[in-house]
């Protein structure tokens, strides 16, 4: 049991990593996404999530849609 709590810890403390990753690519598709925004070519935005990232996409839907009016929707990544 010496590795009790250890992939815990691994994710936690690989999350800069990761976020940097995500913002890293967000830059690099930064075109694409405004220019997919902007044209408004799609019917329903989705967020997904599991555990407490599926809370955070109810939450970011929620804002999302009263701040836009577009229709946005969270489901579980599981699914």
């Amino acid at each position: 049991m010496d590795d009790l709590g250890t992939k815990t810890r691994q994710e936690i403390l690989s999350q800069p990593d990761v976020w940097d990753a995500v913002l890293s690519t967000t830059r690099d598709y930064g075109s694409e996404l405004r220019e997919a925004w902007a044209s408004e070519q799609y019917e329903v935005i989705v967020f997904t999530g599991c555990g407490s990232t599926y809370y955070l996409a109810l939450s970011a839907a929620t804002t999302l849609a009263q701040l836009t009016g577009k229709v946005c929707r969270a489901v579980p990544a599981s699914e």
